[in-house]
């Protein structure tokens, strides 16, 4: 355990409670990460007509995309034919998010399916555009078009 010893300072690696002297780890960790680590980020799986949802809310990037990944791979394996991703409520989406949607692709179209992404950010549908996998993916406006589209 970490203890706070007088003229030295902490480093970043050995969070210590300042009034305490203790190991204060999740504190710490609420400080440095980014605000969808600590409770601004989500991802919801509901089924609808169907079609296995995927919400998700908050940025899309390093340390959500695998929470991403798991629910993509889990809705595969359910055998969903159709797998809607539902970002109309996601305002950042990263590389690490693309790299999970792609995975998500390869397992439904493994399993026979297909799936679709709602899309109302216009700054998340640019980088399907810019990466193409516009081509790739159907976007749609909501969720309901999305399930119900041939």
């Amino acid at each position: 355990m970490n203890r706070s010893v007088p003229g030295r300072l902490t480093p970043w690696w050995e969070p210590v409670h300042a009034a305490t002297g203790t190991d204060d780890r999740s504190a710490a960790a609420a400080r440095r990460l980014p605000f969808q680590a600590v409770g601004g980020y989500g991802v919801e799986r509901s089924d609808r007509d169907g079609c296995a949802v995927v919400a998700v809310h908050g940025e899309v990037d390093v340390l959500g995309a695998p929470r991403l990944r798991e629910a993509l791979i889990a809705a595969a394996a359910e055998g969903h034919r159709r797998v809607v991703v539902d970002l109309s409520r996601t305002d950042f989406l990263d590389s690490t998010g693309l790299s999970a949607l792609v995975t998500g692709l390869k397992r439904v179209r493994a399993h026979g399916g297909e799936m679709r992404v709602v899309c109302t950010s216009a700054r998340v549908c640019k980088v399907f555009e810019i990466t193409s996998l516009d081509r790739a993916l159907r976007l749609y406006r909501t969720v309901d078009e999305a399930c119900a589209g041939p």
